[in-house]
C-alpha cells in the first residue's frame, strides 16, 4: 500500500510538474509565435513515447540538415554498421574494367593517404598480371545514376565545398584542394589533366582565393597563398577528375594505359574473376559518424544511393529516398509528414515545401534507434555517437555550456538553410533518463537579429533548459 501511494504521489509530482514546463515553455516560444512570420514547432517524448511537451508537433515543417538523421539512421537500420563499399578490378584480353559501388573513403584520412595506396594496390595487380600497358581501363561508376548534384541545390553555390557533387568514382568528397609549397601551386588529389590553372595577381597582399572559370575547365586563383591554409572546393566533374588522377597515378608507376574511357550505360562488364578486390577504408558507421558530426551533404548523398541501390534500387536519388520510406516505415514510424527531397537536406524550393517533417517523426526515428530497432549489432549506439556532443564539438560546440548541461546532457545534430533551423536529438535528464526532442522553426529571413539564426538557436537551447530545470527531483 506504501509503495502504490508513493507511485501515486509521484505521478501527481509529474503532472505538476510537466504542467509547469508546459507554461514556462510555452512562454518562452510565445515571442516567436506572436511574429507572423516565424512558425516554432516542438516535441519532447520518454522513450516510450509519452509527451513531456509538444507544440504544433505534428506539423511538417522544413528542417534542412535534420534530414540526415532520416538518412543516417535508414542506412545503419538496413545495411548495419559493419557494411563496406567495394571497388572490384578485373583484367580481360589487356582490357582492364575497374568498378565501384561508390566508396567515398578514398580521401586522405589523417595521415592516411587512401587514393595513394589505393593506387599501389593497383599497379602491383597488373604487375602481377604483366598488364603494364592495358589496351583500355573501363571505369564502371553506373552504380549511382541521376544528376551530379541535385536539381534543388543552389546553382550560385555549386563551388563551395557543401555542394560537391556525387559520384561512384570520387575523390576527396567531390572537393579540390589548393595549397602553395615551395613556392608552388599543388592540388589534391593530383589530377592535372582535368583542370587548368590561371594565376591572378592581388591588389591585397593578403588575398588568397580560386574559383572557377565559367566554362569550368579552369581554376582562376589570385594572391601567392604564402603563409595561408589550404582552400579547399568542389570540383566541376568528379569523373574527369577520378580519370585524370587515374592515368597520372598508374604512368607515374610504370604503367602505360593505352585509353581510359568510361562504361556505356548498356555495355556488359567481363565475366572474368577479379585480380584485385578492395574494401574500402570506411565501415557505414564510419561515414555516418563524419556524416552527422561534419554534417557533409555529399556523404549524406551517397549513403541515400547506396541504401537504394542495396534495396534494388538502380542507385538514384529517386530509389534512395524510396528506400528511407520503406526502412523507416517497417520500424513504425509514421511518415505522413515527410516530403524528403534529397538525403542531405541542402535542397530547397520557393514553391514547394521539401524536407520538410514534423517532431514527432524525429522523435520516432530518434526512439526507434534507441529501441529494440537500435539493439542488433549496435545499431543505436553507433547512431547516438554520431550525433554531436553539445558544447563539445561540431556546430553545438559553443551551446549548451552551462552546467545544467553537463556532464554532455545534449547529443544533436543542427540543421540551418535560409528559412529553416533545427535541431533534434537526445537528452539526458538529471535522474539518467534519456528523452528524444526536436525543435523546429520555420521562418520568413529580412536579414536582421529578429530572423537571425542565432535568435532561433538560442530559444532551441532555452527549451531544453527548462525541461532539466523542471525534471522532477528523485532522491
Amino acid at each position: 500500500m506504501i509503495g502504490l501511494l508513493a507511485g501515486l504521489l509521484l505521478q501527481a509530482q509529474e503532472a505538476a510538474t510537466f504542467a509547469d514546463l508546459r507554461a514556462r515553455a510555452d512562454a518562452l516560444l510565445a515571442p516567436l509565435i506572436a511574429e507572423a512570420d516565424i512558425v516554432p514547432a516542438a516535441r519532447v517524448e520518454r522513450l516510450d513515447g509519452a509527451v513531456v511537451y509538444e507544440r504544433r508537433g505534428a506539423e511538417p515543417l522544413v528542417i534542412a540538415s535534420n534530414i540526415k538523421v532520416l538518412t543516417t539512421a535508414a542506412a545503419l537500420l538496413a545495411l548495419g554498421p559493419d557494411f563496406r563499399w567495394t571497388t572490384t578490378v578485373v583484367e580481360e584480353d589487356g582490357r582492364i574494367w575497374l568498378s565501384s559501388d561508390g566508396d567515398p573513403a578514398l580521401r586522405r584520412l589523417g595521415d592516411r593517404d587512401v587514393p595513394a595506396a589505393f593506387l599501389e594496390a593497383l599497379a602491383q595487380a597488373l604487375r602481377a598480371r604483366q598488364a603494364v600497358a592495358p589496351t583500355e581501363i573501363v571505369l564502371d561508376a553506373r552504380a549511382f545514376t541521376g544528376p551530379l548534384r541535385h536539381p534543388l541545390w543552389p546553382e550560385d553555390q555549386w563551388q563551395e565545398e557543401y555542394c560537391a557533387p556525387v559520384a561512384a568514382l570520387s575523390l576527396e568528397g567531390g572537393c579540390l584542394e589548393l595549397q602553395v609549397s615551395g613556392g608552388l601551386l599543388r592540388a589534391y588529389p593530383p589530377a592535372a589533366a582535368a583542370f587548368r590553372f590561371e594565376r591572378k595577381s592581388a591588389d591585397d597582399a593578403q588575398a588568397w582565393s580560386a574559383t572557377w572559370n565559367g566554362a569550368r575547365d579552369a581554376i582562376l586563383v589570385r594572391g601567392s597563398g604564402s603563409g595561408k591554409g589550404p582552400l579547399r572546393f568542389a570540383v566541376a566533374d568528379p569523373l574527369a577528375v577520378y580519370s585524370a588522377w587515374l592515368e597520372e597515378g598508374l604512368r607515374a608507376r610504370g604503367i602505360v594505359p593505352g585509353a581510359i574511357r568510361f562504361a556505356a550505360a548498356e555495355e556488359a562488364a567481363p565475366a572474368a574473376a577479379p585480380i584485385l578486390i578492395l574494401k574500402s577504408a570506411w565501415t557505414l558507421a564510419d561515414a555516418v559518424v563524419v556524416c552527422n558530426k561534419e554534417s557533409d551533404n555529399t556523404l549524406a548523398e551517397v549513403l541515400l544511393r547506396t541504401l537504394g541501390r542495396a534495396r534494388g534500387g538502380d542507385g538514384s536519388n529517386e530509389s534512395g529516398l524510396k528506400a528511407v520510406r520503406e526502412v523507416l516505415a517497417a520500424v513504425g514510424c509514421d511518415l505522413t509528414s515527410l516530403t524528403q527531397a534529397d538525403g542531405s537536406g541542402l535542397a530547397r524550393s520557393e514553391s514547394a515545401r521539401v524536407n520538410a517533417c514534423s517532431p514527432a517523426l524525429l522523435c520516432a526515428v530518434l526512439r526507434s534507434m534507441a529501441g529494440p530497432a537500435g539493439e542488433r549489432d549496435g545499431i543505436g549506439r553507433v547512431f547516438f555517437d554520431s550525433l554531436p556532443i553539445g558544447g563539445v564539438e561540431a556546430k553545438v560546440r559553443d551551446s549548451f555550456r552551462d552546467p545544467l548541461f553537463q556532464p554532455q546532457r545534449v547529443h544533436a545534430k543542427t540543421g540551418w538553410i535560409r528559412g529553416a533551423s533545427s535541431l533534434s536529438g537526445y537528452l539526458l535528464a538529471p535522474d539518467g533518463e534519456p528523452l528524444v526532442f526536436a525543435i523546429l522553426v520555420n521562418y520568413r529571413s529580412d536579414g536582421s537579429e529578429r530572423t537571425n539564426n542565432k535568435r532561433f538557436r538560442r530559444v532551441q537551447e532555452d527549451l531544453l533548459g527548462e525541461v532539466l530545470r523542471a525534471w522532477p527531483k528523485t532522491e
